[in-house]
């Protein structure tokens, strides 16, 4: 770097001839300006240079000067060193000749010193002005080097390296100027690059190199600060060139990566030699693994053989609850494939990838093509059985021959598991029940954003192109265009069976034939089942009766909504044979579908006419555009006005597509990114809105980070019947007010609708709500099937369904875990009604309470109206009135143990009331509990009606139970007389005491609180 000083003296004689004879002037470029007489005769300087920095104590750096453009030819230069501007203390003035450069060597420097060089012209025995250069300062002391240099595990692509990474190194005196790296075949060696500079930067990529696949190359880092000194070098621990398992050919054993085997550092397979031998041992099952490379399989195979197996089934079958040698981990395929998997053991069931999948397992991001799987039953590419569990991103193809049930081309059943972004391409033989494309047996379970192609063929009862039995299952957003056909009964294009099954937003385009009960999306429509926003393209056909475009038989509490059909359907069963272009044989209920009347229906064989429920269009085209019914009830992708689901794209010349198929690119407008690390932060009422149902962040994790006042806002609810929520919600300990969710002919209705399998929904609290719908509501959450949910509470409000199903909290629950559950709300419906819970079947629920009134028909409870699950530490404080049987103060109907409970309403029904429970079924147990209403009433005498118990059906043991004695109860509604189970206590100030039973066996200080009246849960405020 150049700078210049100004003109500091001439020589005495010099400096006072000029002063007599013209005045002069000094430039800050160290040249003087003016004239000595006439002409340009003086010499004149123009700059000097010393550089800033340099590295030795004994030699200077390189020392240039120039003349001005006007100066005299110079005949040579004097320069002069020292420590300060101008002076010469260092090196005398010296004359160096006629160049303008030079370094001086010889020389005593300090470390950490500056030093000046300056310069004068000598022509015709003249001499110029002195000028000063600024200095450079001495720095022999090497930087610290970089640290942490990182260049990636390895690289597939052999022309470049990663982004090579490091931590900047530092230097006190003359500051960092660049940074040098190279790479070798050993670590701190040049011989593959050599040094080369590349900035002050702290990452860097090569690209244009020629790497050989599987050799390990190591990159180094050096610092070189402003001096010119250079750090020690820094190496990183190598990358492979090519994929990362390259080099591992060597690896024989599951855990030869040396990884730790868990979620979090999973054991990396590269080779079939390491699938093998994952086998069926405990730790193995339990571990977690992860694909670093494709795999394929065809070269071991002598014959088809198991040996690849993960896992096995034990001869009472797959299912998660018959014991050893079910695979427990996780296994990640990271993108990779696993190509010519063969299990051919017709014998054996199980036959899959993965035996049976349990614990909360998760198998995703994996491919298995071209694989050949056959068996007895529970039959499917990827597994023979979940529970519990999640499949993610899985694509199979291949063959799939069953000789029973529970098969299918993905998974054969599924207890209380999700699958989502999965595929199957299949061609599946099968001799069973409960067969389909992706899913033999769904029991609370859960299919999203799927689809199936391929071709089924079965001679037994439920076969699906996506799903053979959907029991409490949902399918949403996905398609099948599977070719099925089944001899025998229940055959649909996405279901053969649902039982309190929910499809939505699906649709199927492949051939269906069957015998009985065969439709374009379901062959069986069973027991509070409901299609909506759906269609059938695909041609139906029939030897048999109930036979329809969309379903062939609806049963009584069954709904098609907004779904339409434009296949052709055929049937040889006859003219009684129950045939339709949308239903075949309906007791259900049919709204705003629609039919193409110019489609072939025939229900004889010999073009006999078909039935017209719903609403007939001529022409294919109209079903093409989004402002036609039944699609404008839908979500499209193109228009924002429609919501914020955007599932249906719509081409304009064809029929609609799933959001997947199109793939529009849309803005997620939360903070963070929606991984478990780091989640969508809900920061507002628009950003809460935007969860919604959208299918492609249904499986998410949010947070809310405050509360949220909904008075000038409209609600969204999340999850229902359009996508359910697979994700994790945590509400943070904070409030969602005034929610106004009214859809009362609408099924899955909440603040939440329908939260699925493997979901999390936890710290959540909603007040001053106004929830109505039909069946299935909840002041939370319509439907938690198969979820973790944990501090979820309703404040003051309504919440109102005018069908079944319906509790202060949640409407239905199952298979969950739940605690610290609340409502304060006022509850209504028909039946299985309850303060918190309507239904509660195979849960875990604790310390929980309700206060608000109850009313209903059959099986309504202050907190639960049915319920089938283990409940501890609970109360009810709000009063229950029915206008038919199974009423209770705490449970209308009860089949499981009960322990540390009360509750202190006053009840109303018909028959087979309690002031506690209504009827117990079975034998459960049910202890430490009590009953203290003001009064109990029914009509069907003493043998129904009780102030603690209704009716015991089954013979529960009952221990340490008591009621209030000075209540009012009356069995025939004219002062008849009650039952009288359990002990009776005549004091109500009992129930308060620690010390008096019941409460001398409740835990006061880690479950209740002491207080002036009736215990509270610790918990509570």
């Amino acid at each position: 770097m150049e700078r210049n000083c100004c003109l500091s003296y001439f020589n005495a004689f010099r400096a006072i001839l000029i002063i007599a004879l013209l005045p002069f002037a000094v430039s800050c470029t160290g040249e003087v300006s003016g004239e000595i007489g006439s002409g340009s005769s003086f010499p004149l300087l123009a700059s000097v240079s010393d550089g800033d920095y340099y590295d030795s104590l004994t030699q200077t750096p390189t020392l240039s000067w120039a003349a001005a453009p006007t100066s005299a030819s110079i005949d040579s230069y004097e320069i002069a060193i020292g420590s300060s501007a101008g002076a010469s203390d260092v090196y005398t003035w010296t004359n160096v000749g006629a160049v303008t450069s030079t370094s001086v060597s010889g020389l005593g420097l300090s470390h950490g010193s500056s030093y000046y060089l300056s310069v004068r012209g000598v022509s015709n025995g003249e001499v110029s002005g002195t000028l000063s250069a600024d200095g450079w300062t001495v720095d022999n002391v090497d930087p610290n080097p970089a640290a942490a240099a990182d260049d990636g595990v390895n690289q597939p692509v052999l022309t470049q390296t990663n982004m090579i990474t490091w931590t900047a190194g530092s230097d006190a005196d003359s500051g960092i100027a660049h940074y040098e790296v190279s790479i070798g075949l050993t670590a701190g060696a040049a011989d593959v690059v050599g040094w080369t500079p590349v900035g002050n930067v702290t990452s860097y990529q090569f690209t244009g190199m020629s790497f050989t696949s599987g050799t390990t190359y190591y990159v180094s880092v050096q610092a070189v600060d402003q001096a010119g000194n250079t750090s020690a070098v820094t190496d990183s621990d190598g990358f492979i060139a090519g994929e990362y398992c390259s080099d591992k050919a060597a690896w024989l054993t599951y855990n030869a990566s040396g990884n730790a085997g868990t979620p979090a550092d999973p054991f990396e397979i590269c080779n079939a030699e390491q699938l093998a031998d994952i086998g069926t041992g405990a730790t193995e099952l339990s571990s977690s693994y992860i694909l670093m490379g494709d795999i394929d399989l065809a070269p071991y195979y002598a014959v088809p053989n198991p040996e690849f197996q993960i896992g096995d089934c034990q001869p009472a079958g797959c299912a998660g609850w018959n014991g050893a040698n079910q695979f427990t981990g996780d296994f990640d395929g990271n993108g990779k494939t696993i190509s010519n998997f063969s299990f051919v053991s017709p014998a054996t069931i199980g036959s899959s990838f993965i035996a049976s999948i349990t614990g909360s397992s998760v198998v995703k991001d994996l491919t298995l093509a071209t694989a050949t799987v056959s068996g007895a039953s529970n039959v499917g590419i990827l597994t023979g059985s979940i529970m519990d569990g999640k499949v993610n991103n899985v694509d199979v193809d291949g063959s799939v021959t069953s000789a029973g049930g529970s098969s299918a081309g993905l998974v054969g059943s599924i207890f209380n598991a999700s699958i989502n972004q999965s595929s199957a391409n299949v061609t599946l033989n099968a001799s069973g029940q409960q067969v389909g494309g992706i899913l033999g047996s769904g029991y609370h379970a859960a299919i999203t954003n799927s689809t199936s192609s391929g071709s089924i063929t079965n001679n037994s009862q439920m076969t699906g192109g996506i799903v053979g039995l959907a029991q409490h299952t949902t399918v949403s957003n996905s398609k099948s265009d599977m070719s099925v056909t089944n001899t025998n009964t229940r055959t649909g294009g996405i279901a053969g069976r649902t039982d309190h099954g929910r499809i939505s937003n699906s649709y199927n385009t492949g051939t269906v034939s069957g015998f009985n009960q065969t439709g374009g999306v379901v062959g069986s429509h069973d027991y509070n089942s409901t299609v909506i926003n759906s269609y059938n393209s695909g041609s139906v056909i029939s030897t048999g009766s109930d036979v329809g475009g969309l379903i062939g038989n609806m049963y009584t509490t069954t709904y098609l909504t907004n779904s339409y059909s434009v296949g052709s359907v055929n049937s040889t069963g006859g003219s009684s044979a129950n045939v339709g272009f949308l239903v075949g044989q309906n007791t259900g209920t049919v709204a705003n579908s629609y039919y193409l009347s110019s489609a072939v229906c025939d229900s004889t064989g010999a073009g006999g006419a078909c039935g017209t429920l719903g609403t007939s269009k001529a022409t294919l085209s109209y079903f093409y555009s989004f402002s036609n019914a039944p699609m404008d009830e839908w979500d499209s992708t193109s228009s924002a006005s429609t919501g914020t689901n955007y599932i249906w794209g719509f081409p304009g010349g064809a029929l609609q597509e799933l959001w997947f198929e199109e793939d529009p690119t849309f803005t997620v407008f939360f903070a963070g990114d929606g991984t478990e690390a780091s989640p969508y932060l809900i920061t507002s009422e628009s950003d809460f809105n935007l969860i919604n149902q959208n299918p492609r962040w249904m499986h998410n994790h949010f947070e809310l980070t405050g509360n949220l006042d909904f008075t000038a806002n409209p609600y969204n609810q999340v999850g229902g019947l359009e996508m359910p929520f697979l994700g994790h919600f945590d509400g943070g300990g904070f409030t969602i007010s005034n929610i106004n969710n009214v859809q009362a002919s609408t099924d899955y209705v909440g603040a939440f609708g329908i939260v699925a399998p493997q979901a999390d929904l936890d710290n959540l609290t909603v007040n001053n709500v106004t929830i109505e719908g039909r069946n299935y509501v909840g002041g939370i959450a319509a439907v938690l099937d198969g979820t973790n949910a944990n501090s979820l509470h309703v404040g003051t409000g309504t919440v109102t369904g005018n069908g079944n199903f319906v509790g202060g909290v949640t409407g239905f629950l199952v298979k969950c875990s739940m605690s610290n559950f609340s409502s304060s709300a006022t509850v209504s419906g028909v039946d299985y009604v309850g303060g918190a819970l309507g239904f509660a079947e195979y849960c875990n629920t604790n310390n929980g309470f309700a206060k608000g009134n109850v009313s209903g028909v059959n099986d309504v409870g202050g907190i639960i109206g049915r319920n089938r699950s283990n409940l501890n530490r609970a109360y009810a404080q709000g009063n229950v009135t029915a206008s038919g049987d199974r009423v209770g103060g705490f449970i209308g109907y009860n089949d499981s143990n009960v322990d540390g409970a009360y509750s202190s309403g006053s009840v109303v029904g018909v028959g087979f009331v309690g002031g506690f429970i209504g009827e117990i079924n079975g034998t459960p147990n049910i202890t430490n509990s009590f009953a203290a209403a003001p009064s109990v009433d029914g009509v069907n005498g003493v043998t129904e009606v009780g102030l603690l118990i209704g009716v015991d059906s089954g013979g529960a043991t009952l221990t340490n139970m008591h009621y209030w004695s000075g209540a009012t109860c009356d069995s025939t509604g004219a002062a008849g007389v009650c039952n009288a189970f359990g002990a009776a206590q005549p004091t109500l100030t009992n129930f308060y005491n620690p010390v008096k039973a019941p409460l001398s066996s409740w835990n006061f200080v880690w479950d209740w609180s002491t207080t002036v009246s009736f215990p509270k849960l610790i918990w509570e405020p």
